[in-house]
């Protein structure tokens, strides 16, 4: 006969691995590697897209009803001269750093003050290649560090606004 505690711990193991195989379903993935391009529609289709601190990357779809939770995500789904909108919050984690860049894009924040990247002193946020131009508008920086050549970005010929 099987103890209470005993079959709590399977209820329990049979819960978790539920959790986990749903929590692994992501929308369309364009990309070599999870995570990568998560949009319905082809990669770089996306001309405004939005992104908040407390949204889902698996979940989003760039929208302002559906935003994408990380730069990264939001990066990878736009084309050239694409609007990157950010709302409020603290953007931090590993798909906000180490960003490569090599397209024309705009990221405005909502505002200077309570838009927040924050690198954590994990490394810098964009390494723009020569064919990137970026600008940047009301966005709040913070932690950059790298023991390379450029703390929050490396620029290797891209313009920068």
């Amino acid at each position: 006969m099987i103890n209470n505690n005993a079959k709590r711990i399977v209820l329990l193991l049979i819960i978790l691995t539920m959790i986990s195989a749903i929590s692994c379903v992501s929308a369309m993935d364009y990309g070599s590697h999870s995570g990568e391009i998560l949009s319905d529609q082809a990669p770089g289709e996306l001309s405004e897209i939005h992104v908040s601190s407390d949204a889902s990357d698996e979940m989003g779809d760039g929208s302002s009803q559906k935003p994408f939770k990380s730069l990264e995500c939001a990066i990878n789904n736009s084309g050239d001269d694409s609007t990157i909108y950010l709302n409020d919050g603290e953007y931090s984690g590993d798909n906000n750093r180490n960003i490569t860049i090599d397209k024309q894009i705009t990221i405005i924040g909502k505002s200077k003050q309570n838009t927040i990247i924050n690198l954590e002193t994990s490394g810098r946020l964009f390494n723009l290649t020569p064919t990137s131009k970026v600008t940047l508008i009301n966005i709040t920086f913070m932690n950059g560090y790298t023991t390379e050549n450029g703390g929050l970005i490396y620029n290797d010929g891209g313009e920068i606004n």
